[in-house]
């Protein structure tokens, strides 16, 4: 991997979004536009979270961590996105539970094995409430892709 798979154009601080379609769809038209992703690759998005959707209750907040099928992805990339209020999302492995959820993590990666290794060490992180509560506190995209670089990729 020859990238930062946490960059400051696809982080997005303290946003005020209200629809988890509204979320998905800005987050996927991103990774769409800048290249990293092919055509489609929203609406598989949206497709995959209505069928599987991926919202972890964490405290102090709950975590979505929102994916399609790799065939998409030209560059893996992974998007932060803290909400100043959360959305309700349904909780992985149900449709019918909901949470409420501030962060989120959108992946895009690649077949690659050291971008699943990032995933990895990213599912451990978001487990521990001190790395959820910093990245509420980060101030501006460039401080949030330096602290996920420095302390999820290990770069």
């Amino acid at each position: 991997m020859d990238h930062f798979l946490f960059d400051a154009s696809f982080v997005y601080l303290n946003q005020s979004i209200h629809t988890k379609t509204e979320l998905l769809t800005a987050l996927g038209t991103q990774m769409e536009t800048s290249r990293c992703a092919t055509s489609g690759y929203t609406r598989a998005l949206l497709q995959r979270e209505q069928e599987h959707p991926t919202g972890i209750p964490f405290q102090p907040t709950g975590v979505a961590i929102p994916h399609s099928d790799e065939t998409f992805i030209v560059k893996s990339k992974i998007s932060l996105l803290t909400l100043r209020r959360p959305i309700y999302y349904e909780q992985m492995g149900t449709t019918s539970t909901f949470i409420p959820v501030s962060v989120i993590f959108l992946l895009g990666i690649k077949n690659d094995q050291a971008a699943r290794k990032t995933v990895l060490t990213l599912l451990e992180k978001i487990q521990n409430r001190h790395f959820l509560s910093t990245i509420r506190s980060l101030s501006s995209p460039y401080e949030a892709s330096q602290y996920l670089n420095k302390h999820v990729q290990n770069l």
